[in-house]
């Protein structure tokens, strides 16, 4: 999100703050047309930063399944379980 939104401001401040102020009125296609550049440009930025952290294992892609973790009853089994399936990912196994 961060990358989305770095794309994104700079795109919107120069586009809709300008002498023209119809690009912030919602009601106006200049609103949404500046809108729709600002998402294309944050996704432009963002895209390549997604595909690093994903071949990185540092985030789960979009159609990743997850491994299931047994039913616990307490949250310090829980926790302990996190952290062993993180240690063994970080590990390769």
């Amino acid at each position: 999100m961060n990358f989305m939104m770095a794309g994104m401001a700079p795109v919107m401040s120069f586009l809709m703050m300008g002498r023209d102020r119809r690009g912030m009125e919602p009601t106006e296609l200049l609103f949404w047309g500046v809108m729709s550049i600002g998402v294309i440009a944050g996704f432009a930025l963002a895209y390549p930063a997604n595909v690093w952290l994903v071949a990185r294992k540092l985030k789960h892609g979009l159609m990743t399944q997850r491994l299931q973790i047994a039913e616990c009853t307490t949250a310090s089994h829980q926790s302990h379980l996190v952290t062993l399936s993180f240690a063994n990912r970080k590990a390769g196994l």
